[in-house]
């Protein structure tokens, strides 16, 4: 029966941290099982990032196929960021393209 509702919150959410600096992938190599593993840097707030989104083409043009969204890095024991991709083979040229993405607010910084 109570016809007026009233919050007595007086905070606003926190804001969501947008990932604005580009990415680099400092190199390329190759793991035990011949898949290619990408070393990359990242300079944004740890605060605006939960992972990274890893594109892929055949061509520096594109078209960009989207491998893995949010991931994380895949060897923490190390320098810098790794990411294997397990669907990529050796013989042809790949070129990569990695962006910090942020899930709290669904917002993708610059690749």
């Amino acid at each position: 029966r109570e016809t007026d509702v009233l919050s007595r919150s007086q905070e606003a959410p926190p804001a969501c941290g947008i990932p604005d600096e580009e990415l680099y992938i400092t190199t390329v190599t190759i793991d035990g099982n011949g898949k290619p593993v990408i070393h990359y840097q990242d300079p944004n707030q740890p605060s605006d990032v939960t992972g990274y989104n890893v594109y892929r083409a055949a061509s520096p043009a594109g078209p960009w196929v989207k491998l893995g969204s949010n991931v994380v890095d895949m060897d923490a024991g190390t320098p810098n960021r790794q990411y294997v991709d397990q669907t990529g083979n050796v013989g042809g040229p790949w070129y990569y393209e990695v962006a910090a993405w942020n899930a709290l607010c669904g917002a993708e910084g610059p690749r």
